[in-house]
């Protein structure tokens, strides 16, 4: 026997509030912005750039800001020995992901299993941050295509420009100059000679630190 078509859609509302409900509790990335960051523990504090949405009891829809969370763990590439990190300002842009679980034991102990005390999923509080993500109409500027970028040295393009890193060495050594001199004997002696190579000797004895570019083949 079937239920009245009220019952039923009754049923049917309470059932898919109760679910909306649950959802609302499930957090799973959303973009931030840093609003502080701690370099010697590698977190950041930060503020979520999108808005919380809820319902009152007249059914009148209402956003406001998420807290500011603190003391949020940053992914930086790393490995056993190997890191690659970078300092962040305030404003830089994050994306943040939610736990499944609780942290706070895997936080405290680093095991490699952990067993949560706390039965939270998908909590605030169990945030970590990706540094980057821009919003579609602020694309990225200094950056180009197959290229990784530290300050002004770039790596990994044809054109990357290794002169600023360049230039701080060779005028630091331009007082010395047949300390110089034997050093790039050596690097080239040590390596089979290449246009980089060769043009890089040549421009350092001839004294053209200021105006030297050597290109990464």
């Amino acid at each position: 026997m079937s239920l009245p078509d009220a019952i039923s859609t009754s049923l049917t509302d309470v059932i898919a509030d109760a679910v909306r409900c649950g959802i609302a509790r499930v957090h799973t990335s959303m973009p931030a912005k840093v609003v502080a960051y701690n370099p010697a523990l590698q977190t950041v504090s930060v503020q979520p750039s999108v808005q919380s949405r809820y319902l009152d009891e007249d059914e009148v829809e209402h956003f406001e800001d998420y807290p500011v969370l603190s003391n949020v763990p940053v992914l930086f590439w790393q490995a056993t020995g190997y890191a690659l990190t970078f300092p962040l300002s305030p404003g830089d842009p994050v994306t943040l992901f939610f736990s499944e679980r609780s942290t706070d034991e895997w936080r405290a102990l680093g095991a490699a299993s952990c067993t949560p005390r706390d039965a939270r999923r998908f909590d605030l509080s169990d945030a970590v941050a990706v540094p980057g993500g821009l919003p579609g109409r602020i694309p990225a500027t200094g950056y180009g295509a197959g290229m990784v970028l530290e300050g002004s040295m770039q790596l990994g393009s044809s054109a990357a420009v290794l002169a600023p890193v360049l230039e701080s060495f060779l005028v630091a050594i331009a007082a010395s100059p047949g300390l110089l001199t034997e050093i790039i004997a050596i690097g080239v002696a040590s390596a089979v000679p290449t246009p980089q190579t060769t043009a890089l000797k040549a421009a350092i004895l001839a004294n053209q630190y200021k105006s030297l570019k050597v290109r990464a083949e």
